[in-house]
């Protein structure tokens, strides 16, 4: 079973998590397959029909918890690499503009232009 003292210790870590590959880490080693959140519920089979009810409601309101808090921090280091991003990328547009090339007839156009003069 998860204990308080684990939930607490992964909020913690969740919350020190300052890469989006940390917190992708914490997720796996807390929900991925061989997560200590997984392998809780693994060992509800074990138990009786009542434990069983009681020790499951515990682990899925600590897994709620845990889910709650990534998404959380999540949504925190994207907005905070979105503006570090935005801040770096900075367009001055009080420089003059690209003198770009004009348009000009698609390839096919001026293809079926030519066929037509040459006739």
């Amino acid at each position: 079973m998860i204990s308080e003292r684990q939930a607490t210790q992964a909020l913690a870590g969740i919350e020190q998590a300052g890469a989006l590959d940390t917190l992708e880490s914490l997720r796996v080693g807390l929900l991925g397959k061989s997560g200590i959140v997984t392998a809780a519920l693994k060992t509800l089979g074990a138990l009786a029909p009542e434990e069983r009810k009681a020790r499951g409601a515990e682990v899925n309101r600590v897994k709620q918890r845990l889910v709650d808090a990534l998404a959380a921090r999540k949504d925190v280091l994207e907005q905070a690499e979105l503006d570090r991003r935005l801040a770096s990328e900075a367009i001055d547009i009080s420089l003059p503009g690209r003198d770009g090339e004009r348009a000009r007839r698609h390839q096919g156009a001026a293809g079926e232009g030519r066929c037509e003069a040459a006739w």
